[in-house]
């Protein structure tokens, strides 16, 4: 599979907008991005990640799937609290299993829990190891 369209354009269109994190199915190619009104440290921090790795982040936040099991993103922001791994907002906690499921690291497990709220949930799954 290719590069999307988005990152194989080499002209700067400024009404052009890359989505902050592209998903796709068989995405071969990952990479870190900066949102455009970020300043240029953003952009270079961004242009330094290694595209074929986890970053610390996410491997805590995947590891916390692997100890604790299915989760929703809810009970995901409880069972972290609860470790001594460096602390991430709950927004950034969603994030991080969005990267993960984008890298197909975790999983959706194809059930819903009923939250507090009364709204649904989908439950996430570490994805199963070779």
């Amino acid at each position: 599979m290719g590069l999307p369209d988005w990152l194989n354009d080499e002209e700067e269109n400024e009404e052009k907008v890359a989505p902050h994190y592209p998903t796709y199915p068989g995405r071969e190619y990952f990479r870190a991005f900066a949102r455009k009104e970020d300043p240029e440290t953003s952009h270079d921090a961004a242009d330094s990640l290694p595209s074929d790795r986890i970053r610390e982040s996410q491997q805590n936040v995947l590891e916390v799937f692997r100890t604790h099991g299915r989760m929703t993103d809810t009970e995901l922001i409880e069972a972290y609290s609860l470790t001594d791994r460096p602390k991430q907002s709950s927004s950034g906690l969603r994030t991080r299993r969005s990267e993960l499921v984008d890298r197909g690291l975790v999983v959706f497990s194809g059930e819903y829990r009923l939250l507090k709220s009364g709204r649904n949930s989908r439950i996430w799954a570490a994805a199963p190891q070779d």
